[in-house]
């Protein structure tokens, strides 16, 4: 399996247990989803840190409670929601987090993926730009408000999730 991580944050973005394919000119990954039913105790335990798998039999939910649907993207990886946002939130984040990113990839000694983040990140940026109304905006765990962001959005069919994260912005680990 792989996970794929924040290369600013060092959060689960997404994992190999879902499609995956590269999106705009390889500026982004394209991460398919679906939407399941969640437990909202286990939703709301889930944004507090707690980890309904790991707690007592005794303090498991009896069931009974109400649900939720939700991207099991963001159920499997902890994402959490920081919503909708427009032009210039757009704008305010993005500027110094092109920076972080081409900083971090010039200290992990990939200069070759920097220059070519360099020169695609602007034509991601005006793709999200021009779509920024399309998109609800979830960060990785730790919720760093300058590590990566994934931008929710649907396929035409308006039932399929997808999600969009910054290639160059993100790791791979084999586990």
């Amino acid at each position: 399996m792989i996970i794929y991580k924040d290369i600013i944050s060092g959060d689960e973005m997404f994992s190999d247990t879902f499609p995956v394919c590269e999106f705009k000119d390889g500026i982004f990954y394209k991460v398919t989803g679906k939407m399941v039913s969640a437990d909202v105790e286990e939703l709301d335990a889930a944004l507090f840190g707690a980890n309904p798998s790991a707690e007592e039999e005794t303090e498991q939910s009896t069931g009974g409670g109400s649900s939720q649907r939700i991207c099991n993207v963001v159920k499997n990886h902890q994402l959490v929601s920081v919503g909708n946002w427009d032009k210039a939130a757009l704008k305010g984040y993005i500027k110094d987090y092109v920076k972080k990113v081409q900083k971090k990839l010039i200290e992990a000694g990939k200069t070759e993926e920097m220059e070519e983040f360099k020169k695609l990140a602007m034509d991601g940026v005006k793709y999200l730009m021009a779509n920024i109304k399309d998109f609800d905006v979830y960060a990785g765990e730790k919720m760093d408000a300058e590590a990566t962001h994934g931008f929710m959005g649907f396929e035409e069919d308006g039932i399929t999730p997808f999600f969009l994260f910054f290639k160059h912005a993100i790791i791979e680990e084999k586990v």
